[in-house]
């Protein structure tokens, strides 16, 4: 999990949203949880793509610089909310700066 909360500090952070000291054995619990949901997850490129595709929308950084208190690593850790971001709920563009479909992370094996 250590990896995963430094991708967030490095990408997001910057960004407004809130860094993350540390990895608590609640959100080490529900980080597991995730991985258990799908394999895929496993991958720490699956967990890059995710925070740079929450970079591309436009109501999560407009909410994370204006300090919304839900937005937050434990927000996206719930399996609710991180579906909501893989199946493009909070997408406002079509496609990745590669040219890539955004959502490829969910075609994958």
């Amino acid at each position: 999990m250590g990896q995963i909360i430094e991708l967030w500090n490095k990408i997001l952070a910057p960004l407004g949203f809130p860094s993350v000291s540390k990895g608590t054995p609640e959100r080490k619990r529900h980080f597991e949880a995730r991985l258990g949901d799908d394999k895929r997850r496993w991958n720490i490129v699956w967990w890059e793509t995710l925070f740079k595709l929450m970079t591309l929308s436009d109501f999560l950084v407009t909410s994370a610089k204006e300090h919304a208190r839900w937005l937050s690593f434990d927000w996206v850790l719930n399996e609710s909310n991180l579906v909501k971001i893989t199946e493009g709920k909070y997408n406002n563009a079509e496609k990745a700066d590669d040219g890539e479909t955004i959502w490829a992370l969910e075609d994958k094996p």
